[in-house]
């Protein structure tokens, strides 16, 4: 049996008491967001909105958008956060896949990051290698985007990589010097977003022609960011303008978006952007609240595992002879025969601990449809915290 009194010393102990509970740290982190992939509960209906909707995407590559409602600290950001990390390590490198919750002042920023962030110079050279001069030369696309092409693959190959890196800062929206505009045989940068827009929508065409490009997922995060005083009224009906623009353009090629939004900007939305209102909400996945104590010491309860299964791998790296009886390394086995619960249930945080929590919460006016879970999270975090101070 684990005995972790053995395995470290009196001043460890002091140093790191959540260690005698089987943990590393306070297993109730202040940003729960960055575990999103490893600890995930009870949003079983938003989960399977959002699978349905990715497999129809996967089958036949039509524009998909789904809306993630809710209220702020309800776990939007923690949903977003689950399905990006696991497609990003899933997904092939044919499908390009985007996180962000930065908007920039206006479209052209965020088309920027966009292109920074989702779509890397080697994805873009990987592309323009599988192009050919005959077929771009033969395809209905911008002219600008054609002169840049053909500047890339009529070059010597010696030059070719300067080329190809002018191509991509232009296609980002970054502004060319009239000297770089000559070598590229393009007379205009990418300035504003109508024009950015197409030209980024045709080359992701011939992408998808001639290469082997299949889509873009974008997972939209704090979406209601557009709707604070950062923005004034013409600057937010032009960034929606353009963002619409960028919506349906981009209808035939493969386009995904998971947009979490607070639920009172809807109406905002709905009252001053009907068009893109209409566009965004085919789909909602609302998240649902901690709505009885039996689910908030469920939801506790995954926290706590996943830490304590965290600070197991952790013993792996102890040297051998700090082990003493203990075998090495930590296995499966060991683990369940372990019950630190015990120790976390008597003494760090009882299930009758964990409930009060949750009914304090309960009582609190904004609790009217459930707890939410970014506060009970808080709470638990604030009574482990306590729990420890007040030991001997």
């Amino acid at each position: 049996m684990l005995n972790f009194d053995e395995i470290f010393t009196e001043e460890e102990k002091e140093t790191n008491i959540y260690h005698m509970f089987g943990f590393n740290e306070n297993p109730f982190p202040e940003d729960a967001t960055n575990y999103a992939k490893e600890v995930f509960h009870n949003q079983e209906e938003a989960i399977d909105i959002l699978k349905r909707a990715l497999t129809n995407f996967a089958t036949d590559r039509h524009r998909q958008i789904v809306l993630i409602e809710g209220s702020y600290r309800t776990g939007k950001t923690h949903l977003l956060k689950y399905f990006f990390e696991n497609l990003k390590e899933k997904a092939p490198h044919s499908i390009l896949i985007w996180y962000a919750k930065d908007y920039g002042n206006n479209f052209m920023d965020f088309y920027k990051i966009l292109l920074v962030d989702a779509i890397s110079e080697t994805q873009i050279n990987n592309f323009i290698n599988r192009f050919k001069k005959d077929n771009v030369s033969g395809e209905k696309v911008n002219p600008y985007l054609k002169q840049a092409l053909n500047s890339v693959l009529l070059e010597k190959e010696e030059k070719r990589e300067e080329k190809l890196w002018l191509f991509y800062k232009w296609l980002q929206g970054f502004n060319l010097t009239k000297t770089e505009q000559r070598e590229l045989r393009i007379e205009s940068n990418l300035s504003f977003s109508g024009l950015a827009v197409k030209v980024l929508h045709d080359f992701l065409i011939l992408a998808k022609k001639y290469a082997d490009f299949k889509g873009l997922i974008l997972f939209l995060d704090e979406f209601e960011k557009l709707f604070t005083k950062s923005y004034s009224a013409t600057q937010r009906s032009n960034y929606l303008y353009a963002f619409r623009n960028f919506i349906d353009e981009f209808n035939d090629i493969g386009l995904f978006i998971a947009a979490a939004i607070l639920d009172k900007t809807l109406g905002d939305l709905k009252r001053d952007y009907e068009a893109l209102y209409h566009r965004l909400t085919g789909k909602s996945a609302k998240i649902r609240l901690l709505a009885t104590p039996e689910e908030a010491i469920a939801f506790a309860r995954v926290f706590l595992d996943y830490f304590h299964k965290k600070f197991l791998m952790t013993l792996q790296n102890i040297p051998r002879e700090k082990l003493k009886k203990v075998s090495y390394p930590i296995t499966e086995v060991e683990y369940q025969r372990y019950k630190y619960r015990d120790k976390v249930q008597k003494i760090l945080l009882t299930q009758d601990r964990i409930e009060n929590i949750f009914l304090h919460l309960e009582k609190k006016p904004e609790a009217q449809r459930g707890v939410r879970q970014g506060f009970f999270i808080k709470g638990l975090r604030e009574e482990a915290e306590k729990r420890v101070s007040e030991l001997p």
